[in-house]
């Protein structure tokens, strides 16, 4: 697995575009391109990103015991554990 700097991390912007940055040590994680209308929405989503794994990560040995024999079968729950689990898989990616 490949490390990642630990959160919490934060949406700004300098002088050039928006950026990532630790909340606290401000270590710049990323640099945004201004080129496109969404680069401040797409600067917060990349922010929240340590949360979202974390939350993920939390959440998923939950899933399945939380499915009844009822819903176990069914495809939306299915489909939202495969996506959680590939959310994880890819953020772990080498």
């Amino acid at each position: 697995m490949n490390k990642h700097t630990p959160g919490p991390w934060v949406a700004d912007e300098d002088d050039v575009s928006p950026i990532v940055c630790h909340a606290e040590s401000r270590e710049i994680i990323a640099f945004v391109f201004r080129e496109t209308k969404d680069c401040v929405g797409n600067a917060i989503l990349i922010a929240a990103a340590p949360e979202m794994l974390e939350a993920l990560e939390a959440i998923s040995p939950m899933l399945p015991r939380s499915l009844s024999t009822a819903t176990w079968g069914d495809p939306a729950w299915t489909d939202a554990l495969r996506k959680v689990e590939a959310a994880i898989a890819k953020a772990k990616a080498p």
